[in-house]
């Protein structure tokens, strides 16, 4: 049963964390926009 319910709620967790990291990068780049533009390449 347990193994079921990580299955099923797998997929859901991985979008949150891919939404939580996208919304970390903007944070990021709007405090370092200007660090953050010539340390990586521009996205």
């Amino acid at each position: 049963c347990i193994w079921l319910i990580m299955y099923i709620t797998y997929p859901a967790r991985n979008l949150l964390l891919l939404l939580v990291f996208q919304f970390h990068v903007r944070l990021l780049s709007l405090h370092h926009s200007r660090a953050f533009s010539r340390s990586l390449a521009p996205w």
